[in-house]
């Protein structure tokens, strides 16, 4: 996948924390974690319904996958299929 997309979150996400940052208002990274969650499903459930089930699937695998290589724990170049 390329990175437009993700840049373009990040933005999303850069210029939400500058907004509360300017107001004062706390920055709670759960409840951000939490909405960005809600995305996800909003996602999901817009698919056919034969697709849900394998796209939430993909969803789970490429965030454990990202963290894990993020923490030096794995590598796409190990994974046995």
């Amino acid at each position: 996948m390329q990175n437009g997309l993700r840049e373009e979150i990040n933005d999303v996400v850069a210029n939400y924390l500058k907004r509360k940052l300017r107001t004062g208002e706390p920055i709670d990274v759960a409840e951000m974690a939490h909405e960005m969650a809600q995305s996800f499903v909003d996602m999901v459930t817009e698919q056919d319904e034969e697709q849900q089930a394998p796209l939430l699937a993909l969803i789970m695998i490429s965030l454990g996958d990202e963290y894990l290589q993020r923490r030096g724990l794995f590598s796409p170049e190990r994974r046995d299929n």
